[in-house]
């Protein structure tokens, strides 16, 4: 079997795991505890740290086209033809 997970990383600190579920064709994000503790919010209209997330909830990534199974906030930090 595969290894699907992903460290999501910022500013060399771990942010969250990324796993890809084959079955449902989309990513789970799960925050890493100590980046919740610290409060920093790096998409808190669509994976705000408040909430669901301080309580260890999994983002569910979006199927749209768009999105290509990611959770919204991370589909957008990718390469695209704006060259962002």
């Amino acid at each position: 079997m595969e290894n699907n997970i992903v460290n999501v990383m910022l500013w060399g600190e771990e942010v969250g795991k990324l796993y890809w579920d084959e079955r449902n064709r989309r990513a789970i994000f799960n925050y890493h505890p100590d980046f919740v503790k610290k409060g920093l919010e790096i998409a808190p209209l669509t994976a705000s740290v408040k909430g669901g997330a301080a309580k260890g909830m999994p983002i569910s990534g979006n199927k749209d086209k768009l999105y290509q199974g990611l959770p919204p906030f991370l589909a957008d930090s990718l390469p695209d033809r704006w060259g962002n």
